[in-house]
Order: structure tokens, then C-alpha cells, then sequence
């Protein structure tokens, strides 16, 4: 009887005798957990996280509600104050 050979793991971290199905796919072919996955969604949440942040500020304390009403009759009597 011959004995029955063992794949040669393709990786240091690789066990022996795993095979490449959909179950368990080769290392680094995984992209719902992958690292690159991983780092775009979590800078797709830091980019809205921070769109969102700079649009509330914009609205608190940078929109025509928070402008002064500029006239020339204003303009006038704050800079000819003295005449």
C-alpha cells in the first residue's frame, strides 16, 4: 500500500493539509476580512465621520445665521465714528 501524500503547505503559517475551497481559501484572497478590507472601511468611516463633524461646525458657527448684516450706512458709522 502507498501512502497517501500530504500537500506541502504553501505558507509558514499554512497547516498541511488544507485545500483551497470556497470553505477556506487560499491566505490573502479573503476580502470580507482581509487587511486591506479592513483599512478602506475603516477610512471610508473616518472620511464621512469627518464630513459630517465639519458640516455641523459649519452650521453652528459659520452660516448666514451667524453673519452680521453688512450695510454701507453700518460700514459708515463704525469707521467715521468721530466726524
Amino acid at each position: 500500500m502507498t501512502p497517501i501524500a500530504q500537500p506541502v503547505p504553501r505558507h509558514a503559517n499554512e497547516p498541511a493539509a488544507a485545500t483551497n475551497s470556497p470553505q477556506n481559501p487560499p491566505p490573502g484572497t479573503d476580502h470580507g476580512g482581509s487587511f486591506l478590507a479592513r483599512i478602506r472601511r475603516h477610512l471610508a468611516v473616518l472620511i464621512v465621520a469627518k464630513i459630517v463633524f465639519l458640516a455641523l461646525l459649519y452650521l453652528l458657527f459659520f452660516s448666514t445665521a451667524h453673519r452680521p448684516d453688512v450695510t454701507p450706512d453700518r460700514v459708515d458709522r463704525l469707521l467715521f465714528r468721530n466726524e
